[in-house]
């Protein structure tokens, strides 16, 4: 393993992007915790958010179904050790803003926990394997702590901010600036002034300062005011912080020259508290990092420090309370990456309001901008448990959609609404099973799609119509996590001793780590109905433990205990299960509970 890390904004980003990975050949694509996310969140209920981004931003031509339910572990044998992708090969990966992963997300902890385990359990399988990750330099001590437990001591570099020499060259080969302009910009850039003290020069230039001042578009003879284009960055980036979490603008400006720039020119320190820092919300702190005004240090395990991110600042920042930032917002692509993001971070509320923002800020014409917008809304119901509202939001982004004649995001949306309509009380399926239909129809051969249908066919009572479809999504893959688990329960069910058989061997090609309650109790079915009822017990109890609310769980743990003779504990769980709300029984298995519950 090997870590590249760096504070923010020196740009580890381009670097691994533009100067690394196309140094290789049969490398997967640069991998990221958050930004992998590309169907509805509705059509992929139970899948952990950091390994489908993950897994989807290193194979980004594959579609989305590809990856659900798949281990770190699954992944390196399907992409490197299989014959859609040549020969095999050793697995070459890399995850850039992997200080995510060693991030505390409040509702996320366990999903971040259970793929930084499953990563490194996919690294020790896989010797071969190089992974390298990119880190903030705050993260250092907990992604080296990760590598250790993982595979051994990494070797680490860093990346550091430009010389002048390299800054020179930037400027004067990619921005085109004459030799004797890209020196002075330069010399400006490396000049740090305070009011009131000496002028003093520093030995670096920061890429995102430098980046700031040739993107300003100045105007012949090309000498630009560095001063001037710093307060101008200053001031547009606070004001599109300032939008993104409700606050007014002057005043993120007053706080921000208060907490970081004192009277006498010097950068001050602020340590992160429980939820805000220096009276403001954390989310703001770590909106500002992302844009590079501030960074951050810490000692050992100790809280995330801020200071501002370079003194070239400070005299750009003494000056911005005198300054009206700039009236600007952020454009349609920010604000829905803004809000995607507060999405991943479980602020639904920011999220929301970001969403609505670009709605409202957009035309009738913008289409795909109003459906991504939706679509967001969509998630944020759905993760709240607004099913309804989340149905809405997807249908209205559907029709979007459909007159972009977008037949694939259409085909997403509505697996989306038909898979919620399988979670209404009491649902009646025929919907679902429409929906699905229908999305099967606009996305022919998506294995998921056609997974979930099975589903929704089986919650009809049609339970050889869902083996079809099920069989039919394994045809076009046969190594699909979630269909095999949904095979395994279906088979699981007809009772009889081949087709346990059957099931067990489906539900033997699902990673322990990947299964659900449900399948678990079907496994424990499976094996009753072939007499192993020992094995019966042990497979039971932890989908109990999971699934205690669960009305397929309870009803098939009813099954076990009636094959295994225990009458009376048969009928209590089946009277739990026709009580059962998460998931509640579908109508023909609520029958067959309740003659079991009766004793008939």
């Amino acid at each position: 393993m090997t870590i590249l890390y760096a504070k923010s904004g020196a740009g580890r980003t381009s670097l691994l992007s533009a100067g690394v990975l196309p140094r290789f050949a049969n490398v997967c694509a640069l991998g990221n915790p958050t930004d992998g996310m590309t169907v509805p969140l509705a059509t992929v209920p139970n899948e952990n958010r950091y390994a489908l981004s993950v897994l989807s931003t290193w194979q980004p031509e594959a579609a989305p179904s590809w990856m659900v339910g798949l281990s770190v572990s699954g992944f390196f044998r399907r992409r490197f050790d299989s014959r859609w992708f040549g020969p095999p090969a050793e697995p070459l990966i890399a995850i850039d803003a992997a200080e995510r992963l060693f991030s505390r997300i409040s509702g996320r902890e366990g999903e971040r926990t259970r793929f930084l385990a499953d990563l490194g359990e996919a690294l020790r399988e896989r010797p071969d394997a190089h992974l390298l990750l990119s880190v903030r330099e705050d993260c250092l001590p907990e992604a080296v702590r990760f590598a250790r437990r993982a595979v051994g001591e990494p070797r680490s570099y860093e990346l550091a901010t430009l010389s002048r020499e390299a800054a020179l060259e930037v400027v004067g080969e990619p921005a085109g600036f004459p030799r004797p302009i890209a020196e002075r910009l330069i010399g400006e850039l490396i000049t740090v002034r305070v009011d009131g003290r000496p002028d003093r020069r520093t030995a670096r230039v920061e890429p995102s300062l430098l980046q700031a001042v040739c993107t300003r578009d100045p105007a012949p003879p090309f000498e630009p005011s560095v001063d001037e284009a710093l307060a101008e960055h200053v001031s547009g980036e606070l004001a599109a912080v300032a939008e993104g979490h409700g606050l007014k603008t002057p005043r993120i400006a007053r706080w921000f020259g208060d907490t970081f720039v004192a009277g006498s020119g010097e950068t001050l320190v602020v340590r992160e508290e429980d939820g805000r820092t220096a009276g403001m919300d954390n989310a703001v702190l770590r909106a500002l990092e992302d844009r590079h005004l501030v960074t951050t240090t810490r000692h050992g395990d100790g809280p995330r420090c801020y200071r501002l991110a370079d003194e070239r600042l400070v005299r750009p920042v003494q000056h911005l309370p005198l300054r009206t930032p700039p009236a600007i917002g952020p454009t349609a692509e920010e604000g829905l990456r803004a809000a995607r993001a507060a999405l991943f971070h479980r602020d639904h509320t920011t999220a929301i309001r970001r969403a609505e923002a670009v709605l409202g800020a957009s035309g009738p014409s913008e289409l795909r901008i109003r459906a991504e917008a939706g679509t967001i809304l969509g998630d944020a119901a759905f993760e709240q448990g607004a099913v309804e509202k989340a149905i809405e939001h997807y249908v209205q982004a559907a029709s979007l959609l459909e007159a972009l004649q977008d037949t694939i995001g259409v085909g997403r949306l509505l697996a989306a609404t038909g898979r919620l309509k399988l979670q209404r009380p009491r649902n009646a399926p025929a919907d679902a099973i429409a929906d699905l239909q229908a999305a099967a129809r606009r996305i022919p051969g998506d294995p998921l799609i056609q997974t979930v249908l099975g589903r929704a066919l089986w919650q009809a009572g049609q339970l050889r119509a869902a083996l079809a479809a099920v069989n039919e999504a394994l045809a076009h893959d046969g190594e699909l996590p979630e269909a095999l688990r949904t095979r395994g329960e279906l088979l699981a069910e007809l009772g009889d001793r081949e087709s346990a058989e059957a099931a067990l061997r489906d539900l033997d090609r699902v990673d322990a780590d990947l299964a659900h309650p449900s399948s678990g109790a079907a496994r424990a079915l499976a094996l009753a109905t072939t007499g192993r009822i020992d094995a019966a017990h042990r497979a039971l109890e932890p989908a109990l433990a999971e699934g205690g609310d669960s009305g397929p769980v309870l009803y098939r743990a009813a099954r076990v205990e009636k094959i295994s003779g225990d009458l009376y504990s048969a009928v209590r769980l089946a009277a739990r299960a026709v009580a059962a709300k998460d998931p509640p029984l579908p109508e023909h298995q609520r029958l067959a509970a309740g003659l079991l519950r009766d004793h008939r």
